[in-house]
């Protein structure tokens, strides 16, 4: 279970094997967008069904936001605040990694 107030960017499994060794991630689209796109726990649903259409699975990065150099900022995106990073995730910062997969075209949440 996910504690309410996580803070989580869903990742592709792949993407973050082959960075976090490095001490800090950054997604595909970050370059492109100058921010990494997280959200909590009651968004999560919402996010995989509106953006991970394509994918079986994924990995929750559940950060600490002390942790993250770049800090943490909520701007309006489809009718919610969600959180943004401007900038790298280190690694330090994922206290958790937690797989999740899709079955029967539903995912399955912790």
């Amino acid at each position: 279970m996910l504690p309410h107030d996580a803070l989580i960017h869903v990742a592709l499994p792949e993407a973050w094997e082959s960075q976090h060794q490095a001490g800090a991630y950054r997604p595909a689209g970050f370059d492109r967008e100058g921010f990494i796109h997280c959200c909590h726990p009651q968004q999560l649903a919402r996010v995989l069904r509106d953006h991970f259409k394509s994918v079986d699975a994924v990995l929750l990065l559940v950060l600490d936001p002390a942790r993250l150099a770049a800090g943490v900022r909520y701007e309006r995106a489809a009718n919610d605040d969600y959180p943004h990073i401007y900038g790298p995730i280190e690694t330090a910062a994922v206290t958790q990694t937690v797989p999740v997969r899709r079955a029967d075209g539903e995912w399955r949440l912790p």
